[in-house]
This record gives C-alpha cells, sequence and structure tokens, in this order.
C-alpha cells in the first residue's frame, strides 16, 4: 500500500469517527438499515487493519503505526488546561453516595467517566471542584468597588478565574477583562442570584447572575457549531451555583465574540461583543445608545477604580 493510499484511509477513518454518533442515532431510528449503514465502518476497520499489519512487519513488534497516534487522539484536539479535573474524552463525576438493596449506602469517590463522544465537555460538577481547587487564590480581581451593589456577594474571584480560564483556552487577540464581565453582570443581574423566570420567546427560563438562557444551554451542548470543541454542560438547577453561572456566561460572551466577528468582519471590541450577547445587534442606533447605557456606565466606574 502506498503512502498516499495509506493518508487517505486514514482521513476517512477519522472523518467516519467523527460521524460514528450520528450513524449511531440513524441507527436507531431504522435499524432494518443496519448492514447498510454499517457497511462502510466494516470496510474501514479491514483496511485499518491492514495498515496496522503493514506498520508492524516493517516497523517492528510494538512500534506505534505512523498516523494511528492523530487518528485515535479525541475529536476536540488533545490540549486540555491545567486546571481541569479531567482529560479530554471523560467528564467529573463528584463523590457521592450510592443506595444499594435492603436499604444499604455506600460512599463512591469523585473519578473521571468516559464519554462515548470523546469530546472536551465541562458539567458543573468539575466546574465547581476547579473553583474549589484553583479560583481563591486569583490575582487580577476585577475593581473590588461595585458602589451600589457592595453589599452583594463578592464574586470577584469566580469572575476573574473563569475570565482566566476561557482566555487561556479561546487565545482572543484582544483578552476579555474581569471589569468587563462585571459590568456586564451589573447591567444583567445587579448581582441577584435570580431565580429562574421566562425568557424571550423559544429561549425558555433565564437564570441567576449572567441571565443564561436554556436556549444558550441547549447551543453550549452542540457538536456542530463552533462551541463543539469546548462543550459546557449543565441544567438550568446548576446554573443557580454563581461560579457555574458565570463560568457558562463566559463561555457564551465567546461564543457571541465568534458570531460579531464573523458579521461584522475581523476583530471587535468586548462592548460589540455585549451588544451581540445582549441581542441589541438589529436595534437603531439610538436605542442601542440607551440600552447599553448601564452597561458601559458601569464599565466607566470600573475603569477608573483605584
Amino acid at each position: 500500500m502506498s503512502p498516499e493510499e495509506r493518508e487517505k484511509i486514514l482521513a476517512d477513518i477519522q472523518l467516519a469517527l467523527k460521524n460514528f454518533p450520528k450513524v449511531i442515532q440513524q441507527k436507531k431510528r431504522a435499524h432494518r438499515h443496519k448492514e447498510r449503514i454499517m457497511k462502510p465502518f466494516m470496510k474501514l476497520a479491514r483496511q485499518l487493519e491492514r495498515i496496522i499489519a503493514e506498520q508492524s512487519s516493517s516497523s517492528g513488534e510494538g512500534e506505534s503505526v505512523d498516523g494511528l497516534d492523530k487518528l485515535l487522539a479525541p475529536v476536540g484536539g488533545g490540549e486540555i488546561h491545567a486546571w481541569r479535573v479531567c482529560p479530554i474524552g471523560s467528564h467529573f463525576v463528584k463523590a457521592h453516595v450510592r443506595k444499594l438493596g435492603g436499604g444499604k449506602t455506600t460512599a463512591v469517590k469523585a473519578y473521571c467517566q468516559k464519554n462515548r463522544a470523546r469530546l472536551d465537555v465541562l458539567n458543573a460538577a468539575e466546574i465547581i471542584e476547579i473553583s474549589r481547587i484553583h479560583l481563591g487564590a486569583i490575582d487580577a480581581l476585577p475593581c473590588p468597588k461595585m458602589y451600589e451593589f457592595d453589599s452583594r456577594q463578592n464574586v470577584d474571584s469566580y469572575i476573574a478565574g473563569w475570565v482566566k480560564y476561557w482566555n487561556d483556552v479561546m487565545k482572543p487577540r484582544i483578552a476579555l477583562t474581569p471589569n468587563v464581565v462585571k459590568a456586564l453582570i451589573a447591567s444583567e443581574s445587579s448581582f441577584n442570584n435570580l431565580k429562574s423566570r421566562p425568557a424571550g420567546k423559544g429561549e425558555g427560563k433565564v437564570y441567576g447572575l449572567m441571565q443564561v438562557t436554556d436556549g444558550t444551554l441547549r447551543v453550549l451542548r452542540s457538536r456542530n457549531i463552533e462551541v463543539k470543541d469546548h462543550l459546557v454542560d449543565v441544567n438550568g438547577e446548576d446554573l443557580m451555583e454563581p461560579t457555574v453561572n458565570i463560568c457558562v456566561g463566559i463561555r457564551w460572551l465567546f461564543h457571541k465574540r465568534k458570531l460579531a466577528e464573523a458579521k461584522l468582519g475581523g476583530d471587535v471590541s468586548w462592548d460589540e461583543t455585549v451588544i451581540f450577547y445582549k441581542g441589541y445587534r438589529n436595534k437603531p442606533a439610538d436605542e442601542l445608545a440607551r440600552k447599553m447605557l448601564p452597561f458601559r456606565t458601569f464599565m466607566e466606574k470600573l475603569e477608573k477604580c483605584q
């Protein structure tokens, strides 16, 4: 087998692995077509066996097969932030008590559970665990003063920590600052960790400090768009925990930045990103200025902080 043929087969297998979850769903909906659906995968599996056999005979027993390490790497990429508890392809399960038969229970230690899609999935339990381990010693906090909100809960370490995390992961050319997020929270919820309430049409409910919606959660779990490399899988109840809400809200802010860049072309400011976050993009100029005034006023105060 020539190197070109081998490279093409490996590329076909990589594509097949990416599409495999979709194929399984098709299989469930149309069981009678099982043989037709699975036939391409069986063919690719036989070709993969040939590659392994040829490489093993030429390079020696036990050596890695050229190209297979990349092929079998997690779909979302091999790199993961140093704070993460679990590797890509696994999600964190917190310590809990498991019920047994006869009214007995057993304590289960925290562990990492593999996920079938082999993707980077950040869940509420891991967000809380990261907060417990890493966010207490974060530098570069936002301005500690929030004037009319000084008596409200202090979430500065959560803001600074998750800003650092998502800057590290997403690597924007213009880094997000903690003050942007603090001003955004002030303008969204006045630092009240609000209970859920109805959101806009088609968005379900809205939750907590950064007013994250059910619609947002559906997008952040999606494997078909930009977020697929850094999925966040939480529910509405999870969002009532401030650190979870802030982590998810900042992830959503970065997603909105991608949309703003696509719509406006090139780099955009964080002020422009906040316009997309708040859904004000199509507002007339005078109405936009009025609606953005609270955020911009809070931002100005924070930037002048001494």
